[in-house]
């Protein structure tokens, strides 16, 4: 049988998805968000970022056969057809996490924020150790997981666990930022 699960992820803490980009003086990371379209400047937790996240609680808490149809083979060097950044093609598809709230184009500013820190020695800032992250304020986000194949509903119910056990992401996660708490709100039979 497969389902689509919608899947919402609730900030209760500063959090950071990398771009990869720096803004110049402005800060040395960027969060990513949507260049173009109507969600143009909106930040979002990319799919990739959630799946990965969603695969490593997946190996933690069942031992299924599905994993593989879920999330896609891992890639491994022995592999013969191993390539740096390859895709996994998988039957599954992850939408983007996104903000569901229509928010006006003036309002967005308003989501991010700036921390800096710098390492001290003895009091005193060492050279060049000033760094500045961009942050996006505590809010909701939802993402899509389509095609997800389960043989039976305690399979699904372990998948739905699994995903739900995620408590923290993006960058620092380990250090108190992006704490949230995710939960899929609704599962529908998927038409195929």
């Amino acid at each position: 049988m497969a389902y689509t699960l919608t899947i919402t992820i609730k900030f209760y803490d500063y959090w950071h998805c990398g771009s990869g980009n720096s803004g110049g003086n402005e800060s040395d990371a960027l969060v990513v968000r949507y260049d173009q379209g109507t969600t143009k400047g909106l930040p979002y937790v990319p799919a990739k970022t959630l799946k990965g996240l969603m695969r490593e609680m997946a190996e933690v808490q069942c031992n299924c056969s599905e994993l593989q149809r879920w999330f896609g083979n891992t890639s491994d060097k022995d592999n013969k057809c191993y390539k740096k950044n390859e895709t996994i093609e998988t039957e599954t598809y992850l939408s983007n996490a996104d903000i569901k709230e229509d928010i006006k184009k003036e309002n967005i500013p308003f989501l991010f924020k700036t921390f800096k820190n710098t390492a001290l020695e003895d009091g005193i800032a060492k050279d060049n150790s000033l760094r500045e992250i961009e942050t996006v304020v505590p809010l909701e986000v939802e993402a899509i997981f389509s095609n997800v194949i389960a043989t039976d509903e305690e399979q699904l119910e372990t998948l739905k666990d699994s995903i739900c056990s995620i408590k923290r992401i993006g960058l620092n996660r380990n250090r108190g930022m992006g704490r949230c708490e995710v939960d899929v709100i609704s599962k529908e039979e998927a038409v195929r």
